[in-house]
């Protein structure tokens, strides 16, 4: 705005300039003086502009001054027939748009009484101000350029709210915006965490990252003893469980608050988990509808966590209480699976091999008491041994089998099911959807074993003479479908807690976030669904193999 203005101020200057003709330059030294007046007036509004708006009072004060000056050349040289009429009219102007309606009237009123005074001092008769129109025109353009200032002002402040109102949208934009991207980098980051070390290493990283904090301090709850017990206690000192009584305090209010996170910009030295700690942060993580753990963040500095978004804050509790949860509850599995793989190892060795042992053992007996020993006989028994030692090297495999990033449930569902259809003589088929997709390997590991455990039944209980494997990929959508002809049974009356293969597979199913499904009816077969999501009815690929 200031080049419009000193534009304005040059070009009253010059209008003055022209309006000096040569025959009134003749009439003395006052117009000199006055031009001189005007010309160092404008060079000094040129070189060191008014600012604006100030309402500081000599800033206040300056444009009333420039008001004055101009007011004195105009009086003294005639009013409306002033060669410097329009130089006032510019600062009565500027003065209006800069301060507003009260510098606007104060500056108005200020060059009609200075006009006026000036104009009886030169000698004029003071009546014909009122009594000749050409001399009401000086009265009413300074009142109209005066509104005209204010109006101008209103108008551009008008457009600057506007302004900073879209600009602070759009501010907020831009900041929800990236604080929307940091969250879904939280968010794909963590739970790719499924050991609980690992999990806690990432939430470290993360929260130092977001947040810097000093001190870092998580808990988690241990429902079987109903006591809290500390993963991370970095920077700070805490015992190896904690009753809910004996918390902290800022640690037990959040607790026993509605689940809102609680922000201390001034920590009182008591409550702090750090002699250093003068600010904090206290958020309670939930997960499955329930508490699971606390988490504390401390700095040394008051204040260290007000410029963090809400958002981001509350963002972090979530996506850190889902990976320690998922870690938990995948560390609960490891040990469910490996006691189920124990009971499963002795059962199949007390229900195939020691049969098949005790049949080998009675067999020689027989051929030990016999005079002769019977050829056709001896190579039976050699092939029953042979059948038993591969039941037993398929019980081992199964143990020993996983899915690996080289390996995936596509390729390793399709061997299971191979050996399975060469081991039982029953007519199996796997089929697989969009071989070329997959899931995280944990996932896929717990699908695989929900599937050798369906296999495992279906060749112990089902009598079934065709099997059908189904497995879908659809972006993270999956479905593992395993259909049987066999026998089936009631699931009302079969179905029991103590049935722990299929409360394995359940709670494998509950653990990875699928859902799982059991139908079956008597003589008419049994058919197992684990799935999440919505998956299509896609084209089922039948490479890299079928086996009927």
């Amino acid at each position: 705005m200031q080049p419009a203005i000193t534009v304005m101020r040059w070009g009253a200057v010059g209008y003055g300039l022209v309006a000096l003709a040569p025959q009134r330059a003749e009439s003395g030294w006052t117009d000199v003086v006055l031009l001189a007046v005007c010309v160092f007036m404008t060079t000094l509004r040129t070189m060191m502009p008014l600012a604006l708006g100030d309402h500081r009072r000599w800033p206040a004060t300056v444009p009333l001054i420039d008001v004055a000056v101009f007011s004195v050349a105009v009086g003294w040289t005639g009013a409306t027939e002033s060669p410097w009429l329009l130089c006032l009219l510019t600062a009565v102007a500027v003065a209006a748009f800069g301060w507003g309606p009260s510098t606007a009237l104060t500056s108005g009123a200020v060059s009609v009484a200075i006009v006026t005074v000036f104009f009886e001092v030169s000698g004029a008769d003071l009546t014909s101000i009122v009594a000749e129109t050409n001399d009401l025109f000086a009265v009413i353009s300074v009142a109209v350029t005066a509104a005209g200032g204010v109006f101008l002002r209103n108008r551009l402040l008008d457009a600057a709210r506007k302004s900073r109102a879209a600009g602070g949208e759009l501010a907020r934009l831009r900041a929800a915006n990236d604080l929307l991207g940091e969250l879904s980098d939280v968010a794909l980051t963590l739970p790719g965490a499924f050991t609980l070390r690992e999990a806690l290493d990432r939430t470290r990283t993360l929260l130092t990252t977001y947040m810097q904090p000093w001190v870092i301090a998580l808990l988690t709850l241990d429902e079987h003893n109903d006591e809290w017990t500390p993963k991370i206690t970095d920077r700070c000192a805490m015992r190896a469980a904690y009753p809910l009584g004996d918390l902290p305090g800022p640690l037990a209010r959040v607790l026993a608050g509605d689940g809102s996170p609680i922000y201390v910009p001034e920590l009182a030295a008591q409550d702090a988990l750090s002699d250093d700690s003068r600010s904090g942060v206290y958020m309670v993580l939930r997960a499955r509808d329930r508490n699971i753990g606390v988490l504390a963040l401390e700095h040394p500095d008051p204040g260290h966590f007000d410029d963090i978004d809400p958002l981001l804050r509350d963002g972090l509790a979530d996506v850190v209480a889902l990976t320690v949860d998922n870690a938990r509850w995948f560390g609960r599995l490891r040990s469910l699976g490996a006691e189920e793989e124990r009971v499963r190892v002795a059962r199949d060795i007390h229900d195939r091999l020691g049969q098949w042992m005790t049949y080998i053992k009675l067999e020689l007996e027989q051929m030990s008491a016999a005079s002769e020993v019977d050829r056709e006989q001896l190579d039976r028994l050699n092939n029953d041994a042979e059948e038993a030692l591969d039941e037993l090297r398929e019980t081992l495999r199964q143990l020993r089998s996983g899915v690996s990033d080289d390996r995936p449930l596509a390729v390793l569902g399709h061997d299971l099911v191979t050996r399975f259809a060469d081991r039982t003589d029953v007519a199996a088929r796997f089929r697989v959807a969009h071989p070329d997709q997959r899931l995280p390997v944990p996932v896929e590991n717990e699908l695989l074993r929900i599937l050798q455990e369906a296999l495992n039944n279906v060749d112990r209980h089902a009598k079934a003479d065709h099997v059908e494997v189904d497995w879908r990929v659809d972006g993270g959508n999956y479905e593992l479908v395993v259909t049987d002809d066999g026998r089936g049974f009631d699931i009302d009356r079969a179905i029991r807690e103590r049935s722990y293969g299929v409360v394995g597979m359940r709670e494998r199913a509950e653990v990875i976030g699928a859902s799982f499904d059991l139908s079956s009816r008597p003589g008419v077969g049994t058919c197992l669904r684990v799935s999440a999501g919505r998956v299509g009815e896609n084209q089922i690929d039948t490479e890299p193999g079928d086996q009927e």
